[in-house]
């Protein structure tokens, strides 16, 4: 399979969709494919058309983490500095860029998992705004069978959503985690069972392409901006971000529609 099938691109509306396709290898994302994704996120970053950004797979898993075939990185002689380097910049060129550009472009995106997701795989959805789970699917990060972290989103990121009793549960005890306890400890989002999921999941990102994309941006930059602030700082964020929208032309659009609708309803009475 030519290397640009592995990753498969289509738009429909508002919602642009990259599947993986690498069901051989399940779905095991190399250099090339982080970069695919990368060129694409960027693009869907500056285009008004593009509202909503899914990542889904075809095959029996989501995706099985990074392929590893011939990754050779620098050695403990060469000194900490140079190994953080290479993990930062080089191990996979564009693998943190996309997960950073993810979490930081004002658009959102959606991860879809249908089936198993480790390593790369779930950390890279980790960056995601939405995680959405069909009941076969479940999650794993298998990094201390090589005695590692996981260093990529699966440490700080995953802290962060789930706490460090279960960041603990799947980095030190390496537990795998089913669909279910994944919704319950605040993994996913949404659960759907298999046989509509996809339908479920398309229906989904339809609804967030509808939302009016001024209040989205400022939705996603003030609620990350809060995770981060205290209850006083985070009161003047919102209230920042809030006053910002009130007086645009988007949100000045909708009231008056509302209005429109509410003096039409009165009249008719």
């Amino acid at each position: 399979m030519a290397e640009e099938e592995h990753i498969l691109f289509e738009q429909a509306g508002g919602v642009v969709t990259a599947t993986l396709n690498r069901p051989a290898k399940l779905n095991a994302i190399t250099a090339d494919m982080f970069s695919a994704l990368y060129d694409a996120v960027l693009r869907f970053g500056g285009d008004e058309s593009q509202r909503v950004f899914l990542i889904r797979s075809t095959g029996r898993f989501f995706c099985a983490g990074a392929d590893l075939t011939g990754v050779r990185g620098p050695t403990q002689a060469d000194g900490t500095a140079r190994i953080r380097h290479w993990y930062n910049y080089e191990l996979g060129p564009h693998m943190h860029a996309l997960y950073r550009a993810i979490e930081t472009i004002e658009k959102p995106f959606v991860a879809a998992h249908h089936a198993t997701c480790m390593g790369a795989g779930l950390e890279m959805s980790l960056s995601c705004d939405f995680r959405l789970a069909a009941h076969s699917a479940s999650y794993v990060l298998p990094e201390f069978k090589l005695g590692s972290i996981p260093a990529s989103n699966g440490v700080s990121r995953l802290t962060r959503l789930v706490g460090q009793q279960w960041a603990k549960w799947m980095v030190m005890g390496g537990e795998p985690v089913d669909a279910e306890h994944a919704r319950s400890i605040g993994l996913v989002q949404g659960l759907y069972p298999d046989d509509v999921f996809d339908a479920s999941v398309r229906a989904f990102c339809e609804r967030l392409a509808s939302h009016p994309p001024q209040m989205m941006a400022m939705a996603k930059q003030t609620i990350d901006m809060c995770a981060d602030a205290g209850p006083d700082m985070a009161r003047r964020i919102e209230v920042l971000g809030q006053s910002a929208l009130h007086s645009g032309p988007e949100a000045m659009a909708l009231v008056e529609s509302v209005r429109a609708k509410l003096s039409g309803a009165t009249k008719d009475t």
